[in-house]
């Protein structure tokens, strides 16, 4: 039977790995975006980038407070 520490870790890394997969979509509409804003001028473009790199920025805080409550927790 797994402990609730056991429990709360798999659905912590369940969540890093969904926010992982988050992550590179982000990245993908990041790059694409930044793309056409520099060859094409596409100021919508350049929004869109923006966005998405604060989107990235909050993924990234979240998978790295994931990760050390896992590692806090003795999990892993």
């Amino acid at each position: 039977m797994l402990s609730n520490i056991g429990l709360v870790n798999i659905i912590l890394m369940e969540d890093i790995k969904l926010n992982i997969e988050k992550l590179a979509e982000n990245h993908g509409h990041f790059s694409a975006d930044v793309e056409n804003f520099l060859e094409k001028g596409n100021k919508s473009a350049a929004t869109r980038a923006r966005k998405a790199l604060l989107e990235i920025s909050k993924l990234c805080k979240d998978i790295r407070k994931q990760i050390q409550e896992i590692k806090n927790s003795g999990g892993a």
